[in-house]
C-alpha cells in the first residue's frame, strides 16, 4: 500500500513546477528564451528562430543546439504535472460515481438496479464511435498545435457540422432498434426513450473532448468529468426521491451529458476566441479512413476489457459468474488508476511527433516506466492482501475468488501496458498494432472456449492472452521503431 501512495502522490510534487528553458544564453542575447514556458511556445519560437524572424545568426545557432535537450524536460515535466491532474480529476469522478452505484442498488432494489446496469452496459457500448471520434481530435488537433495552430479552429468547425448530423442519424437509428431492445432486455419503452437523448450529445461532446485534449487542457477535461459525475448523482438522488425510478436515472443520466456538454462547448469557445473563423469548411481527405482505423480501435479497446467476462458469464454459473465479475472489477481498479498516463501519452506524443524532435519515444519511455511501477506494486499488494480488498469492496462472500487475485491483478497490468502502447501507435500513425491486438483477443477467446470450468482456469488464460498481446504489441513497437530509423 505504501509503494502505491507513493505513486500516486509523486506527481504532484511536479504539479506546480514551471520548467523553463536554460538560463546559459550566450553573450549576444539575455532575451525572452526563459520565459518560454509550454512545449507550444517553444515550437513556434523554434520555428521563428529557423525563419530568421527574432535573433540573430549567433543565438540561433545556440538555441538550436539547445532546443532539443529543453523540448525534451518541458514534455517530461509536463507530462508527470498532466498526468497528476488526469489522476487527481478521476479519483474524485470515481467516488461520486461509487456514491451513485451504492446508494442506487439500495433505493431502487434489484430488479430496477438491473435494468439501469444493463443501458448503462448499453451506453459503454453506443459511445465507441464516440471514444474513436475523441482519439480523432486528440490526435490531428495535438499535431497542429505544433506550428500550425490557426488550423485547429478550421478543423473544429469542419468537424462539428459533421458530428451533429452523427448524432441524429444514430439517435433515429436506436429509435429503430428500441423495440427489439425492450423485448430483449425486458425493459420498459419509457426508460429507453428518455436513455436515447444522451444519444445526441455524445458526438459533439466527444468533439469537444477531443480538441481539450489535443490542446493538453486535462485541467478543464477534469473540472468537466467531476461536473458530469457530480451533476449525474444530485439529479438521480432528487428524481428517484420523487417517484421517477428508473426513468428518474435515465433522466438523470442525460442532464449529465448536457451539462459536460454544455461546459465543453463554453470552454471551446474560450479557448478559440480570437482565432480566425474560416470562410468556408473545406473537405478534408483522408478523414473517412481514418476514422475507421480508429473506430476498429476502440472497438479493440472496449473487447480488451470485456472479453474474459463476457464469456465467463456464458459458461459459468450464475452464482461463479457472479465472482468472476467482482473478479473483473478488482483488477479493472489497476487499469482505470493508472488509465490518466494512457490518456495523457495520445495527446503529448503527437503534439512531440508534430515538432519533429524525437521526443514521443521518452514520453512512452515514461509512461511504460510509471505504468510498469505501479502495476507491480498493485500486483504485489493484491497477492499480499487479497482477503483484505475483497472484504473492503465486495464481502466475505466472495472471499473465494481471493487465491485468483494476484495472476489477475497481473494480467489487467499487462492490459494496462498494452493499451498505453495502442494509444502510442495511435498518436505516431502507426495501424499495423490492430493486427496484434485482433490477434490477441481471438488468442483469449480461443483459450477461454476450451478452458473455462471454473475461475480459476479463466483466469490463467486470461493471463496468457494478456502476456501474448503484450509482448506482440512490443514486436510491432520494435519493428516501427527499426523502420522509422531506417
Amino acid at each position: 500500500m505504501a509503494a502505491l501512495f507513493s505513486i500516486f502522490f509523486y506527481p504532484f510534487f511536479f504539479l506546480f513546477s514551471s520548467p523553463t528553458l536554460s538560463t546559459r544564453n550566450p553573450p549576444l542575447y539575455n532575451g525572452p528564451c526563459n520565459l518560454l514556458e509550454t512545449p507550444q511556445e517553444v515550437v513556434l519560437f523554434v520555428l521563428a528562430i529557423e525563419d530568421c524572424q527574432l535573433l540573430d545568426a549567433s543565438c540561433a545557432a545556440w538555441y538550436r543546439r539547445n532546443q532539443q535537450m529543453n523540448l525534451s524536460a518541458m514534455l517530461n515535466n509536463r507530462f508527470v504535472s498532466s498526468s497528476a491532474i488526469v489522476v487527481m480529476g478521476g479519483f474524485v469522478v470515481n467516488v461520486f460515481n461509487y456514491v451513485f452505484t451504492l446508494l442506487m442498488s439500495r433505493i431502487l432494489g434489484l430488479d430496477s438496479f438491473g435494468e439501469v446496469a444493463a443501458m448503462i452496459s448499453l451506453l459503454t457500448i453506443i459511445s465507441v464511435p464516440s471514444f474513436a471520434f475523441t482519439m480523432l481530435m486528440a490526435r490531428e488537433v495535438a499535431s497542429r498545435a505544433a506550428g500550425r495552430p490557426s488550423e485547429i479552429h478550421e478543423l473544429f468547425i469542419f468537424f462539428r457540422k459533421h458530428a451533429f448530423v452523427i448524432a441524429i442519424a444514430v439517435w433515429i437509428l436506436f429509435l429503430a432498434l428500441t423495440p427489439f431492445l425492450t423485448r430483449f432486455l425486458h425493459i420498459p419503452y419509457t426508460p429507453f426513450f428518455v436513455f436515447s437523448l444522451i444519444i445526441l450529445f455524445l458526438a459533439p461532446g466527444a468533439l469537444q473532448v477531443g480538441t481539450l485534449q489535443g490542446l493538453q487542457e486535462f485541467f478543464q477535461l477534469a473540472k468537466q468529468n467531476i461536473l458530469g459525475a457530480l451533476v449525474k448523482l444530485a439529479c438521480a438522488l432528487f428524481l428517484v426521491a420523487a417517484g421517477f425510478s428508473v426513468v428518474g436515472v435515465m433522466l438523470a443520466l442525460v442532464l449529465a451529458q448536457f451539462a459536460t456538454w454544455l461546459y465543453g462547448f463554453l470552454t471551446i469557445r474560450r479557448k478559440l476566441k480570437g482565432a480566425e473563423a474560416p470562410q468556408a469548411a473545406a473537405e478534408k481527405p483522408g478523414f473517412q479512413s481514418l476514422y475507421v482505423s480508429l473506430l476498429i480501435t476502440a472497438f479493440l479497446l472496449a473487447l480488451i476489457s470485456n472479453t474474459d467476462l463476457l464469456l465467463a458469464k456464458h459458461f459459468l454459473s450464475a452464482t461463479v459468474a457472479g465472482e468472476y465479475a467482482a473478479l473483473s472489477t478488482l483488477g479493472n481498479i489497476i487499469v482505470y488508476s493508472i488509465g490518466a498516463f494512457s490518456t495523457v501519452l495520445l495527446p503529448m506524443a503527437s503534439f512531440a511527433r508534430a515538432s519533429e524532435k524525437g521526443q514521443e519515444s521518452r514520453l512512452l519511455f515514461m509512461s511504460l516506466s510509471i505504468i510498469a511501477l505501479v502495476v507491480f506494486a498493485s500486483a504485489v499488494c493484491f497477492s499480499l492482501f487479497p482477503a483484505f480488498f475483497i472484504s473492503v469492496l465486495f464481502g466475505a462472500k466472495y472471499l473465494g475468488i481471493a487465491p485468483v487475485v494476484g495472476r489477475y491483478a497481473f494480467a489487467e497490468g499487462c492490459i494496462a501496458l498494452s493499451i498505453a502502447l495502442i494509444n502510442y501507435f495511435v498518436a505516431v500513425r502507426n495501424t499495423s498494432f490492430l493486427w496484434f491486438v485482433a490477434l490477441g483477443i481471438a488468442l483469449e477467446a480461443f483459450l477461454i472456449s476450451y478452458h473455462h470450468t471454473s475461475v480459476a482456469e479463466i483466469a490463467t488464460m486470461f493471463v496468457v492472452a494478456a502476456v501474448g498481446m503484450l509482448a506482440l504489441l512490443f514486436l510491432n513497437l520494435f519493428a516501427f521503431c527499426g523502420t522509422v530509423r531506417e
